[in-house]
Order: structure tokens, then sequence, then C-alpha cells
């Protein structure tokens, strides 16, 4: 999907508490970050988020993790996560954005 720049995304992104910009600094250190021993499920591509965000809000006994190339896609993802957890009055534990990882190696607990 095409998306147009985002000038607010990268700034709004950077500022947001569940935001990772460097996933390579958690590698084997998700669960720390989650801060509990539930699954991990990642989705890569998440695009707008209005798939993990309603997922996670239903599944507080799992941790998400989206990716996505582009901070468009990010910035509408967590606005979209924002959004969906405001409603189900919720704090966001469960969801974690990922920029970029299309030059980085293995980010799995290995």
């Amino acid at each position: 999907m095409r998306i147009r720049f985002k000038q607010w995304a990268r700034p709004e992104l950077e500022a947001s508490a569940f935001y990772i910009d460097n996933p390579e600094n958690y590698k084997g250190k998700w669960k720390e970050l989650f801060e509990n021993d539930n699954p991990i499920h990642l989705e890569l591509g998440c695009g707008k988020g209005q798939f993990i965000s309603q997922l996670a809000v239903q599944n507080d006994n799992v941790n998400y993790i989206a990716v996505d190339l582009v901070d468009a896609m990010l910035g509408l993802a967590k606005r979209n996560v924002e959004s969906t957890y405001k409603e189900q009055e919720k704090e966001i534990k469960n969801v974690l954005g990922v920029g970029s990882i299309s030059n980085k190696k293995n980010l799995s607990s290995k």
C-alpha cells in the first residue's frame, strides 16, 4: 500500500511510550521489555494497525509487536492502538511498535 509522507509520524512515534526504534537492543530481552512472560506475537507489515489494535485489546495475555517499514504507517497504527485502548478504557501494556527492520539481523531470543 502506498501512503503519503506524514511529517507528524516520526516525532509522534519517538514520543510514544510503546514505540521501539532500536529493536536490535532488545534481542533476547523482549519479555523484560513487556515485564511479563506472556507469549509474543509478531505482526509484520502492520499497516494502519486496525488488526493488531483489535486483537491486542481483546487478548491481555498475549504481547504483540507491530512492525512496518514506513513511519507513516506506524504512526497511523500507533493512533489506532491508542484509540482502541481508550475506547475500552484500558492501558496499553501488551503492544510495541517497531521501526524498520529491513536491515536488521535476527532479533529473536537466541
